[in-house]
This record gives structure tokens, sequence and C-alpha cells, in this order.
């Protein structure tokens, strides 16, 4: 079952090529969360409201486990919390994606034809999630940089089909059905949008309206001489004074400059820290000390350290070197013998217990050669590999030769599968091979440390079964394998119910704004701030533990409004109880959230181009550009040559609608009045206007179209999702 092995174990990658291809686009995180609560009722949890659809949280949820399923499917291991909180969000894009699309594909009648799906499964040119999910690194007579294995592909739906009469095979057979319905599943829906986005984009084309106006747009040019001035706000010389009538009129006219993408809460928290006591310190003391006798008789250190330890201290299989160790350690370890044990020390909020489970010298660089045999199932590679090392012991001048004919070592294998001089953390030779990876080579090097000069062995890697021979050693040095128990010192029940009553009376003593900035005050508190987007799912500084920093996002943005103190959030070694600060809704910015100064400073510097403006009409009107000139103090004369609106860019001035708008309103050789662009005061004469023809009706009309198909591309999803009003109610469930 190698091949159905291989394939279970692509878990990421594969689900990230097929989300992606199937989602095209779909990012639903900029658009997704109205940030207003809604409630369905006691008994029904609203998760979601698409087109006046409601979805409820139960079939969210239904979607989320089978998706965790097929997850656990492709990988073959349970799912961590990150990547449960990742699979929900996928889901959840796909969920969206149904309801937006299914009425649509209905009603227009998309679908994907059985021939059509058939089709995908080509050999010489398959779907890229077929091609991505039969490929194989290690295949021979490749045709292209993909990897796709076409007869991969045959192997496996042949296998499908096959009636299986074995209960193992039965059941890996269901598997690999699952897996494969998952992936058919995909290409169908991502050939639905697809369809769906040549439907609408197909179906757009400009007007001879459209086509006349792009058609003058670009034969229509004029070419002028220009005189512009800046208004700048000087503090110590300018006396502009504007009312708040103007401050307001001017956040309104500007008020998108000012956006919030998200919804966003601040708070401010104080942290009661657990810190172990000295009973918390001798329940950990006792604990490692009754396994000491046990460690120091132990025939598996790496065996004992691995059931002994959590996850962060597993056995590390390591020689070092004297002066590698920390000091008290390295002491230790080269002044004992092995099987001495030294401890309990204390070292990181941990007691220890050392043991010296090997002694031995050892080179730092080890050469050898090796032949990689894939025969893309388990026991014949194992069959082929062995046979061939009891061959080339009986006869090492083959090894060249072997290499050649079998080793899928591309890199290696015309040197004689020559791997070089290594170390413990790197075999340049395997680099490509690896990209850098060498956690997978982990059994082949630490091997080649421990053998002979001239000794063969086997080792596992992702490439296939290794058959190695050392064939040179650098010179060896003393070197030791640690193996470390460690008994984190966890504060015990009593220790936290004691600071978890402290913070309780804390935030039930406490329940106003001005309570909770009285006491901080008062108790010497240390009173910190976090921003909080609504997506976040975690707080910077405050790491999972009963709780999760997600239950304080989820509290902010739930059930909070400004001032409110909130309860007790227990999480790692510590109790947090926050004061929201603020909450705001995506969207503008309100007047009262900006910087008053900033806001009054664009009133200003408008109001001053404005007064700056009608002052120099008075000045110049009937003046030529060059007495214009000396009046702004010998300001220089631009010429622009042949600008147009097909193409605002203009030689030496920036792209600017405003400033041409007026431009081509203009007669040639007269001096125009002052003309405003931001806090720019232009003056203008125009030499020439031409009409030329550079365009024809045929090609603005093809480019046209292709500009809105474009934008239709870019833009439809989000004029879709604006049209079904969604409502985003994830946080109040998770």
């Amino acid at each position: 079952m190698g091949t159905f092995e291989t394939l279970r174990k692509r878990a990421g990658l594969l689900l990230a090529v097929v989300i992606g291809l199937a989602m095209l686009s779909f990012i639903l995180g900029d658009f997704l969360s109205s940030g207003q609560a809604f409630f369905g009722g006691p008994e029904k949890q609203i998760v979601a409201v698409v087109y006046d659809n409601e979805i409820e949280r139960i079939e969210f949820d239904e979607r989320v486990s089978k998706a965790e399923e097929i997850a656990k499917l492709f990988s073959n291991e349970d799912i961590s919390s990150e990547r449960r909180d990742e699979i929900r969000d996928e889901e959840w894009d796909r969920m969206i994606r149904d309801y937006l699309f299914k009425a649509s594909f209905e009603d227009l009648g998309i679908l994907v034809s059985s021939p059509e799906l058939n089709s995908y499964f080509s050999v010489t040119n398959p779907h890229p999630i077929i091609r991505q999910f039969f490929s194989n690194p290690n295949k021979e007579n490749k045709t292209g940089p993909d990897d796709f294995d076409a007869e991969l592909m045959v192997q496996y739906i042949n296998f499908i089909k096959e009636e299986q009469t074995e209960d193992q095979a039965k059941s890996t057979q269901e598997d690999a059905k699952q897996r494969f319905f998952y992936v058919t599943e995909q290409i169908t829906e991502s050939r639905k949008i697809e369809k769906y986005f040549d439907l609408v984009a197909k179906g757009s084309y400009p007007t001879s309206l459209e086509v006349k106006r792009a058609i003058d747009e670009k034969n229509n040019s004029v070419s002028f001489r220009v005189i512009r001035e800046y208004v700048k706000i000087v503090d110590t010389v300018d006396q502009i004074q504007v009312t708040d009538a103007e401050v307001k009129a001017y956040y309104e006219e500007n008020k998108n400059n000012y956006y919030r993408m998200y919804n966003e809460a601040e708070i401010d928290y104080v942290v009661f820290d657990i810190i172990p006591t000295e009973s918390d310190h001798n329940m950990s003391i006792e604990a490692i000390e009754k396994r000491k006798e046990y460690f120091k008789n132990s025939l598996n250190d790496a065996e004992e350290v691995n059931s002994y330890n959590s996850d962060e201290f597993k056995f590390e299989g390591v020689y070092y070197k004297q002066g590698e160790l920390p000091y008290n350690l390295d002491t230790f370890m080269f002044s004992g013998k092995k099987g001495d044990v030294m401890g309990p020390y204390l070292e990181n909020n941990a007691y220890k217990l050392a043991k010296i489970s090997d002694l031995r010298d050892m080179p730092d660089t080890v050469r050898a050669r090796h032949i990689v045999i894939n025969e893309g199932d388990q026991q014949k590679t194992f069959y082929m590999a062995d046979s061939l090392m009891k061959l080339l012991k009986a006869n090492e001048a083959e090894f060249m030769q072997q290499a050649l004919l079998h080793s899928k070592d591309d890199f290696t294998k015309m040197s004689g599968g020559d791997l070089g001089w290594f170390n413990t953390k790197s075999i340049p030779a395997l680099a490509m091979s690896l990209n850098n990876d060498f956690t997978y080579m982990k059994q082949m090097i630490d091997s080649a440390f421990l053998k002979e000069k001239g000794e063969f062995y086997l080792a596992g890697s992702p490439l296939g079964i290794h058959i190695v021979q050392i064939t040179d050693k650098g010179i060896p040095v003393k070197k030791v394998l640690p193996a470390i128990l460690v008994k984190e010192v966890i504060p015990h029940t009593e220790t936290i119910e004691k600071v978890f009553q402290q913070a309780n009376k804390f935030a039930s003593t406490n329940n106003s704004k001005e309570k909770f900035e009285k006491a901080i005050e008062e108790e010497g508190l240390q009173k910190r701030y976090a921003k909080l987007f609504e997506q976040n799912r975690t707080i910077p500084q405050l790491e999972e533990g009963r709780n999760s920093p997600r239950d304080i996002i989820r509290w902010a943005f739930n059930e909070a409004t400004p001032g409110k103190v909130s309860g007790v959030f227990l999480l790692k070694d510590r109790c947090v109880v926050a004061k929201l600060v603020t909450k705001e809704t995506k969207g503008p910015k309100k007047m009262s959230e900006l910087n008053i100064a900033e806001l009054e400073y664009g009133a200003k510097l408008k109001k001053k181009t404005e007064l700056r403006s009608k002052e120099l009409q008075a000045k110049v009107a009937g003046k030529s550009m060059e007495e214009i000139s000396a009046i702004l103090d010998s300001a220089i004369i631009m010429s622009i040559p042949e600008a147009n609106f097909a193409d605002l860019r203009m030689q030496g001035l920036p792209s600017d609608a405003i400033l041409l708008a007026h431009v081509l309103k203009l007669e040639p050789n007269k001096v125009s009045k002052p003309i405003i662009s931001g806090n720019t005061i232009y003056f203008v004469e125009v030499i020439e206007k031409k009409t030329n023809d550079i365009a024809n009706a045929d090609e603005q009309k093809a480019t046209l179209k292709s500009n809105a198909q474009r934008v239709i591309t870019n833009n439809l999803i989000k004029f879709i999702e604006e049209a079904a009003n969604i409502q985003d109610n994830r946080i109040k469930y998770y």
C-alpha cells in the first residue's frame, strides 16, 4: 500500500492547492463581518446571513467536522488547534461561496458533466488539482517540472474501482475513495465558478457612446505651458482661522481617506501572575526524585525521556563535544562515566535530571556514498535495498555502476552516489533534494557517525531507502550523548485558586471605568494595552491556557460596551481582567476619533489655497505667463507636449485629471484664471489643440472590452458580496 500511504501524507500542500484553486482568489476577510449582534431566538444560533438566508451554527459545525475528517484522511494525523482554526476559516469561505453561487448555477444551468470531469483525468493534460494530487518527485522519465505521475493516477483509480476482499484493504480503499471524492468535488466547484466568471465577463461589451468617448480621449490632445504654486501653512506667519463648520466640511469631503478596514476594539488590562509557591517547587522535586533511580538504571534512555517529558523536551539524540553545553552540565558530562546522573537541578522553572547516556570518540565530519532505492512500494523497496546491499558488501567495486543503474538521487548518482563530507546538521549533496530540511535525514546522519569506515547500513528518508557506505571519517574527539528528564514547576490548584480569587475580587470591586483606573493606581498595578481585530485569535504576550486570548476578543466584541470591566480570564500562568476602551466598526472613522489638529490643518490649507487663488486672480488679470512668473518670484514656466485623457501622464507634472479637464476647455493663446487642484494653484496657456487619427473604433472597442472583462474578473466577487448583504456572526461562537 506504499502508493496510497504516500498520497495520504500530502495533506498540507495538497489542501492549500485544492482550496486555493477552488476559491479563485475568493478572499472574504475584508468584507465579512458586520460586527453587530444578531440573535435568532434561544435555540437558534445564526452564524451567518447570506441573501437573507440564515445559516445556523449547527450546519456550519457539521461542515467543519466533515472538513476535519477529510484533513485527517490526508495527513493521517490528529488535527492541532491551530490547524482546526485554519480549517474553520477555510470551510467558512467555502460555505459562503456555496450560498453566493448556488442559486446562480441552478438558474444559469452551469454544471460539470461526467464526460467533462473525466477529461480532467487526462494522462497528457490533467487538471492542476489532479496534477498536484498525483505528483511524484521520484518518478523516472519526467515530462515536465511538476512531477505528475500518470501511472500513479491510473493505479489509484484502479484500486478504488477493484473489489477488495481483505478488511485492511477495504478500509484503505474506503479512505482512498473519500479523498478522491473530495478532490473531484473541488474540481467540480472550481470549474463552475470559472464558467460563471467567463459567462459574466464575456457578456460585457462597450456601447457606441463609450467607444466614441475613448476615441476622442485618445485622438484629442493639447500642448500647453503651465506655472504652478504650492500653498503651504507656515504657523509663524499664517493667521488662517477656520470655524467648526469648515473643519466638519473638510472632514466630510475627505472622510474616506480615514477608513477603518476591520472591526476594531481597544482594551486596557491588568495581569495577576500565577507564580509557583515553595510547595509547588517541593512537589516537582519530589516527583522527579522518585524517578531518579529508575532513570539511572534505564537501558533505553530515549524511551524513558520521551515517555516522561512533555513534547517540548523530547530526547534530542545529539552528541556534543566539550564546550558546547552549558557550563555546569558540560563539566558534569565530561568528568563522569556512562550512566552517571546529576540532579535534580533547577533551570528555566523546571527541575532536571541529566544522565550521561553515552560517551565515545567521534569525528565532527564523515564522508559517505549512497544509493537511493524506491520501487513505489515499501515492501518491494526494502527487499531490493537489502539484496543490493548484500551484493555490494561482497563486491564494493560495483558501487558506482549500481548507483548509476538504480539510484533515485539524480544529484549524486553520476558521481557514484558520493555525498561528500558532511556533519550532523548538513549534507550539501542532498540540500536540493530535501529543500535543506535535514530533519528527514536524522536516522541516516546519526548512524553515519556511529559506523566504522567501510561499513554499510540502510536508512530511510522521504527519497526512499538509502544504501550507505562510510568512505572516510574525520579526526575523532570525545563526545557525550546527554539524556535529560524535565519536570516543569507547575502551579497547583491551591496556588491558582488563590490568585484567581485575588483577580476576581479586583474585577468585582472595580467594575466601572473610574474604579478600574483608580484601583490600578492605588494598588500599584501595571496597566497594559491591546488593540484587537475581530478576526484575531491571539493577543501579544497572552498565551493559551485554561481560557484562550480569543475569549477576551469575543468578550470585547460581543458583550462589552466602552467602559465595561470583564470577569477573570484564566490564561497560562496568569489571570487577566480587562476594560473595554473603544469598539468601532469597519468604515470611515468618526470625526471624534481623528486628530482634530490634523483636520484643522487640512481645513486651513484648503482655505488658504482658496484665498491665495482669489488674491492671485486679482493680481494677474490680463498678464502674460512671463509676467505671472515674475509676480510669483520667477516661477518656472513648464511646457507640456500633447497631453490627453487616454494617458494622464504629463511630462514634469504629476497625473492630474482635474488640471487636464480644465486645460482641455481652454482656448489657445489665452492665459487661464487660477486653477486649483489640491493645494496647488496652476496658471495655464494652451499652445495648440490637435485632433489626430491615432485611435480607431475597432481597436478601442477591443481595448474597452478587455478592460471591462478585467474589471469584472477583479470585482465581480465584491459586487456579489455587496448584493448578498453578508452578516458574519462567528465572533459570537468561536
